[in-house]
Parts: structure tokens; sequence; C-alpha cells
């Protein structure tokens, strides 16, 4: 006896498009340049180019917020950038800006804040075709951050 299988177009286009709404959840490396400690972020990526994030510190405290991708970049991005990575490389940095030629490139924004009080902000260059990339932070109590993803 054979048996046939019929799938509902709708069905899978519903499911399919589920899915893609719902994104998948990816993490980051975020690591402490003083103490060499590694935090991970959750970050949910649908491909939007913005989402929630959340890192647990070291402490226990449980930071949540958002990132913001934008294409072609955005005004007033990079002093948290300069402050990690400085002037080094083909780019120009300084406390309070960053200039320079970055091609096929997607920068960025997140922050998130904690449940004691930490506020962590970070920016990032991404592909401009998927969710890698890498970037800098800082929190309200001194501590600076690479971040790779």
């Amino acid at each position: 006896m054979r048996r046939e299988i019929c799938i509902n177009a709708a069905a899978v286009t519903v499911l399919v498009a589920t899915l893609v709404l719902a994104g998948c959840a990816l993490k980051a490396r975020i690591y402490n340049l003083d103490t060499g400690q590694i935090l991970v972020a959750t970050f949910n990526y649908s491909g939007s180019g913005k989402g929630p994030i959340e890192i647990t510190l070291p402490s226990g405290e449980v930071c949540k917020g958002e990132y913001l991708t934008v294409a072609g970049g955005s005004m007033a991005w990079g002093s948290v950038f300069a402050t990690v990575y400085g002037p080094a490389g083909s780019a120009t940095a300084t406390d309070t800006g960053y200039s320079g030629s970055i091609e096929n490139k997607q920068k960025g924004s997140a922050i998130v804040t904690g449940n004691q009080g930490t506020v962590v902000e970070c920016e990032y260059v991404t592909t401009a075709a998927g969710a890698e990339g890498y970037g800098a932070c800082k929190d309200n109590k001194g501590n600076r951050y690479k971040l790779m993803f």
C-alpha cells in the first residue's frame, strides 16, 4: 500500500513566517579588558536590525536592554568604540567620535540596564549580510570590554 503525503502550502508559509519572525537566540562574548573575565550576552536575531539583549554579570546581576543596527551608520557613533580600540588601524578615533571608511558594514549600538544599577553600553560593527561582528562596550563602573559575535 502506498501512502501519499499532502502538504498544505498555506500551512507551510505560516510555519516559515513564524520561524523567521521569532528569530533565533545568538550568543556574543564580552571580554573585560581589565580582569579578563568573559561575559556572555544573549540576543535575539531576527534580521530586522533590532531586538532584545540580555547579559548576566559575574555578580549575578541581570542586565536587559536592546540593540539597534543601522545601515550606513548614525550620527554620534564611536565614542565608546574609540575608548577601547583607540586611534590604531585604518580608521581614526577620538573620545568624541569615529571617522573612517568601512565597506559593506553596518554600525549599531546596544544598551542594557541591570536590576542592581549597572548600565552597559556597546557600539559595534557588523557585516551587512549577517549577525557577525565586533565592537566595544563600557559600563558605568569604569570597565571596558571588547565584544565579539
